[in-house]
């Protein structure tokens, strides 16, 4: 019997220049193609949200593609399918920057929830204010 090895990584990262241009009407497509895109790569979204600047992934990856290489592909595929069907009238890309942090399987339900209720989150605070937020959080668990 082979035993896959499995890789959890909570993933965040904006539109470029944390433009609101995500509608409520593109996170369905977006959705779509996130989870479409990610079994291509032998991957799974795990939990999604979407907001109107911002994307959070909880995603399931093997060793087989670095996740860089996966976040790229999420990124890049999306914005070009956005771009080539007109679904908003600017042009839509999303910045280069990422963050990500591994998750232990026995700890998924912290990332799960906190991924459901962003969107609360966001009725307070702003994308950078959540910025701040994690790479404080890291620097506490002692990680740069």
């Amino acid at each position: 019997m082979e035993i896959g090895i499995r890789l959890y990584t909570h993933t965040f990262w904006s539109t470029l220049d944390c433009k609101p241009i995500i509608t409520e009407a593109l996170i369905p497509i977006m959705e779509d193609h996130f989870r479409n895109e990610a079994k291509s790569m032998e991957c799974q979204v795990i939990e999604m949200n979407i907001l109107c600047d911002h994307v959070h992934l909880l995603l399931m990856t093997t060793p087989k593609v670095a996740l860089q290489d996966v976040i790229k592909q999420l990124k890049g595929s999306t914005s070009h399918y956005i771009n080539s069907h007109d679904f908003i009238s600017e042009k839509f890309a999303f910045q280069k920057h990422y963050e990500a942090v591994s998750i232990s399987p026995i700890h998924m339900s912290e990332p799960i929830e906190y991924i459901r209720e962003n969107k609360a989150f966001h009725l307070k605070h702003s994308f950078e204010d959540e910025c701040r937020l994690f790479k404080d959080l890291l620097r506490k668990c002692g990680l740069p």
